[in-house]
């Protein structure tokens, strides 16, 4: 028996054991949480092309793209496949090429279960149509890699270079055969015909026809079209395309040429026999709608023509003038121009593209379904409250009637007539308040790629008022982008009292007749993005815009913008002329404080600094800068980005308490600003910190064998910037804190900086992060107690948001760590970083191609909103600190009534019990 329970007890000592063994911490998120206090917004970017599947799928595939890099001076291209429910216009599925993949080339469908796409030139893949699903990959090597394919039912054709001709299995995606169709390298390239193994080819007298069979290493010549194209108005080709394999469309300048294959013929149709308006127009483009259908845009009037070949000849479908809003439901001046028109099976289903980037459904004439395609590319963004009811804006002008100086009297006059305004008028303002349940309540607005404006609720990511730019130039991508003036919004009047007001400024296209591009000043309110006010016009570019920290009087809460001309553009000896906006009686008065204004320009590897001087434009508001400080920067090096302070950033404690209770000053520099330069020849990242009013580096920091992709964040007295070292191969984030040995705390000074660095306390450390970066950024609370917190957008497209604490310049070496340091909280130093998957403000979702990352303050100050864009847009709400300020959703509100209830009741009986004793006392 015993030699029987020692078995038993090994063989369950050995299972236990084996237990341990595979116990391991498992991490999870409760779905549940995702979308209680967040929302995204799914979008596909610019339309490109489509494919409509059969009619009983009711699904379109399109492609599209978007602009990566688009805050850096090389932006480019990548692409996506995507599927949409044409009853509801949601996104079915969706897949993201590689973004070194810049160009699309083909977009095919073979009526079975297969999509074939041709991307970067060379790469061929197959998707599964339902399900987005990738069956197999190829990449093609040839004597010229952009290619073009057709998909038939056992194999893939493709032409790359326009004469190397590819056969590639459609099961496998092996190759099977190759060859060089045309020996010469030429310019009149071959073209497939549909999806067919046949080709065409486009010469100056004539258009051959050939057939590829499977297996060959040679084409079959099949017959040629002899019909010159070099006609009177023809005297250039804008564009070819195959209908089906007997119908090819040639577009000349005025001309639309059929060529049927089977039957050699050939036929031409003026654009005035589609249009009566056609002449002296001109074809701009021809595409492809599917179904023998095509359309092309006319130049001058921007007509787009829907034609279709219907038997021996080709008719109109649909004509839209974008000039006239008499053809589809579309309101031109809120998407601009119709840039394609597509006609679905099915009855009167049109889909329809605008200028601005929106795809709408029409059907029946009537908008089914609409997408606002422009928030993929984001420009700019701000976050705004909504003002509070009407009668607590009286507070701010109850606050002016006794800070003016004009006597009693007029302070007591005015208080009164204030007061029965109020009696009589109680809701005379009828700006929106708070008064929902949520107590995040805020306006979101944005200024896209394409020209449009939105306005978006944080509530659920709902649109609520957009607006059109259509002459904004949005080709202008290669300026340093922080200093750019493309499409910027100010919000010069923030106050929770008043309702807020802003300034978009944004740059024209070049009109027609050669005149000048302009710059414009728009002011519209941001709550309903109506116009308030008529636009500002400047001939000359803008050099610099920055909201100034100066009202325009006490009673307006109107903040002042400063504008940076280059004028006079034929002196570039002499300084720029700055304008202040508003310019009034009021501003006037401020002319002495405006001299104390300071700012900066960046031209090449060039900084100048500036200040206010004297009047230069009295009527306008026009001033002449005295440049103050120089700074030339070596020309191999190039400055990639740039990081200044968070104007919204609240510094809630000037100095450090350490852990023997002294105090440690910051050195809390607003006009510091941290200059990223990048020399390619040695790889070498250096970070100047430099004093934007005196013009001198406070300090340098050299990284070698780095990447040229950098951010930057300031935050009180810290830069925090991260950068990619190609030596380690590893993600870097490194932290600067800047601290002030001894302090005059009753000195006042306009620049902090004051030339003295020995009196500077500067710390720096660098860690290994676990992911890519794509962008730092700030979380803001109303008040700043809130520990300082950096938001971190990696390139997996998640946010996360990263406590000060960890990447704190202040961590000291394990060997180094004193009693202070652990009473201070200073964790001691590690240069890798990891964080649980909890920490992730995104769960399991991404953002891709993550570009910009925008917190703002709530009511509350443990909780910060966090809206962040990329090709889709994420919002949400972080405690940084953990809620400490709000009950939490288990609290036991009952047995704090009770409580409370309890409490009074006894504090009633103890009252009358020690009234009743005094009393009884006296008696005796």
């Amino acid at each position: 028996m015993k030699m029987v329970s020692t078995q038993h007890l090994k063989s369950l000592i050995v299972l236990i054991v084996i237990f341990l063994l595979n116990v391991s911490t498992v991490y999870s998120i409760y779905e549940e949480e995702i979308g209680v206090k967040d929302w995204r917004l799914l979008n596909i970017g610019e339309f490109e092309r489509f494919i409509e599947l059969p009619a009983s799928e009711n699904t379109v595939i399109v492609q599209s793209r978007i602009l990566n890099n688009i805050d850096s001076k090389y932006p480019f291209y990548s692409h996506i496949l995507s599927s949409l429910d044409l009853n509801t216009g949601d996104i079915k599925w969706r897949q993201i090429l590689p973004s070194q993949e810049h160009s699309f080339e083909s977009l095919l469908y073979d009526d079975s279960l297969y999509i074939l796409t041709i991307s970067g030139g060379n790469n061929i893949r197959l998707w599964n149509k339902k399900t987005g699903s990738l069956k197999w990959y190829q990449k093609v090597q040839s004597v010229n890699d952009k290619c073009e394919g057709t998909i038939t039912k056992d194999q893939v054709f493709l032409v790359c270079g326009g004469r190397d001709i590819i056969e590639v299995n459609k099961e496998t995606g092996q190759i099977t055969n190759q060859y060089l169709a045309l020996e010469e390298i030429t310019d009149k390239p071959l073209n497939i015909i549909g999806n067919s193994n046949q080709l065409y080819q486009i010469n100056s007298d004539k258009v051959e026809f050939y057939q590829h069979t499977k297996g060959k290493k040679s084409l079959d010549k099949l017959k040629s079209i002899e019909k010159s194209l070099n006609e009177e108005l023809d005297n250039w080709i804008t564009g070819t395309l195959a209908l089906n394999i007997n119908d090819i469309i040639v577009t000349g300048r005025t001309t639309v040429h059929l060529y049927r294959v089977k039957q050699q013929k050939h036929q031409s149709f003026e654009i005035s026999q589609f249009y009566e308006g056609g002449s002296g127009e001109s074809v701009a483009s021809l595409s492809y709608n599917g179904a023998n259908q095509f359309q092309i845009q006319l130049t001058q009037s921007r007509v787009v023509l829907l034609l279709e070949l219907s038997g021996e000849t080709i008719k109109l479908v649909q004509k839209v003038n974008t000039k006239e809003e008499d053809t589809v439901p579309l309101k031109v001046v809120e998407n601009g121009l119709v840039t394609r028109l597509i006609q679905l099976s099915g009855k009167n289903r049109l889909l329809v593209v605008s200028q601005d980037w929106s795809i709408k459904l029409i059907s029946e004439g009537k908008v089914q379904w609409s997408r606002e395609e422009s928030l993929s590319a984001i420009l700019n963004q701000e976050i705004i409250d909504y003002p509070q009811v009407s009668d607590i804006s009286k507070l701010s002008e109850l606050e002016y009637e006794f800070n003016e100086t004009t006597g009693f009297f007029t302070h007591f006059a005015r208080r009164l007539s204030t007061q029965f305004s109020s009696l009589l008028h109680p809701n005379r303002d009828n700006t929106p308040s708070t008064s929902s349940s949520n107590s995040i309540s805020k306006m979101i607005i944005a200024t896209t790629l394409s020209g449009k404006v939105f306005g978006i609720s944080n509530d659920k990511g709902r649109v609520i008022w957009s607006f059109f730019i259509s002459n904004f130039n949005n080709d202008n991508l290669k300026k340093l982008p922080l200093e750019s003036s493309r499409m910027k919004i100010f919000i010069t009047r923030k106050v929770i009292h008043y309702p807020p007001e802003a300034v978009l400024v944004y740059e024209t296209l070049r009109a027609a007749g050669g005149q000048k591009q302009s710059r414009v000043l728009m002011h519209f309110n941001p709550l309903d993005g109506k116009k308030t006010g008529d636009d500002r016009i400047f001939n000359s570019e803008i050099l610099h815009v920055a909201l100034l920290p100066i009202q325009e009087d006490h009673n307006s809460h109107r903040n002042l913008l400063q504008i940076v001309l280059n004028y006079p553009v034929d002196q570039p000896d002499q300084p720029p002329i700055v304008y202040i906006h508003p310019w009034n009686e009021m501003t006037r008065k401020q002319s002495s404080v405006l001299k104390d204004i300071s700012f900066y320009l960046i031209k090449g590897t060039q900084v100048q600094g500036y200040k206010i001087d004297n009047m230069a434009d009295g009527k306008h508001g026009g001033f002449r800068p005295l440049p103050t400080w120089n700074l030339q920067l070596p020309q191999n090096q190039e400055i990639i980005a740039i990081g200044k302070s968070n104007p919204n950033e609240v510094v809630q404690a000037p100095a450090l308490i350490l852990g023997n209770r002294n105090l440690l000053p910051k050195y809390i520099n607003r006009n510091l600003i941290s200059l990223a330069l990048y020399e390619k020849s040695t790889s070498q990242l250096v970070i100047h910190l430099l004093d934007s009013v005196s013009g001198e580096i406070i300090k340098s920091f050299v990284n070698v064998y780095s990447s040229s992709y950098v951010s930057i964040v300031h935050t009180e007295n810290s830069v925090v910037y991260s950068h990619f070292d190609n030596y380690l191969h590893k993600q870097m984030i490194s932290s600067i804190d800047l601290f002030e040995q001894t302090v005059k705390w009753n000195d006042y000074h306009y620049t902090p900086y004051l030339s003295q660095q020995e009196q500077l306390l500067i710390k720096h450390k660098s860690f290994v992060f676990p992911e890519l970066i794509s962008t730092l950024s700030l979380a803001i609370t109303p008040k700043g107690i809130t520990a300082k917190t950096i938001l971190i957008g990696l390139k997996s497209g998640q946010i996360l948001p990263v406590d000060k604490k960890f990447i704190n310049s202040r961590r000291p070496y394990p060997e180094e760590v004193t009693p202070n340091d652990a009473e201070e909280g200073l964790m001691p130093y590690s240069p890798k970083l990891n964080f649980p998957p909890w920490f992730y403000v995104t769960y399991n979702i991404s953002i891709p191609n993550l570009k910009s990352i925008t917190s703002q303050g709530t009511d509350l100050e443990s909780t910060s909103l966090v809206f962040s864009s990329g090709l889709d847009l994420f919002c949400t709400s972080i405690t940084p600190s953990q809620p400490y300020d709000i009950l939490s959703d288990d609290f036991n509100h009952l047995a704090l009534i009770l409580t409370s209830i309890v409490l009074l009741i006894l504090a009633m009986v103890t009252k009358n019990l020690k009234s009743k004793y005094t009393i009884d006392k006296k008696w005796k």
